[in-house]
């Protein structure tokens, strides 16, 4: 800041003592001393204040933008997909022509009949099958089915049934 060197400082200090003389330069200098000691600390205390205040100048805009972030990716927890799925499917039944619904409403079908308005059939009954009606080989559905062939092949009788070979022709012969 000043540019003041040993022998600008030495200047100096014979002009006050020769000014204020020997008596009254130390009280000076003590006073110089503790000025300049308090303009430190207050410049040490404006600087914390300074950057105390420019911390939360940053942890406020950080704090927004951890908020908008959080915002962005909050899932709507308030989302029931049961009530949903309920909702859905009472509106397609409001949305059900009025005829279709008065029908099926109005004459109460037995339990086995067919509603129309679904276009569904009723399930046929079950058929009762009595396995000791049929005899061994026959199937409950038509006609018997293919007896197993009662002799297995044997693996001789395979071999000799294959074409013979003109390398294996020459060796029997």
């Amino acid at each position: 800041m000043f540019d003041i060197d040993a022998g600008k400082l030495l200047i100096i200090g014979v002009i006050a003592l020769v000014v204020l003389g020997p008596k009254e330069l130390p009280r000076v200098l003590r006073q110089i001393g503790n000025l300049l000691g308090k303009m430190r600390r207050m410049a040490a205390e404006f600087q914390g204040q300074f950057a105390e205040a420019m911390r939360q100048s940053e942890m406020e805009e950080l704090k927004k933008s951890v908020e908008k972030v959080a915002d962005s990716a909050r899932v709507d927890i308030n989302y029931d997909p049961i009530a949903a799925t309920d909702r859905e499917i009472r509106a397609a039944l409001e949305d059900k022509p009025a005829s279709a619904h008065a029908s099926s409403s109005a004459s109460s079908p037995e339990a086995g009949a067919p509603d129309p308005a679904l276009g569904l059939e009723p399930p046929s009954p079950p058929q009762i099958i009595d396995a000791a009606a049929f005899g061994p080989g026959t199937t409950p559905s038509g006609p018997p089915a293919p007896a197993p062939d009662p002799t297995p092949a044997r693996v001789a009788d395979v071999a000799s049934a294959a074409p013979a070979s003109p390398s294996s022709a020459a060796r029997e012969a």
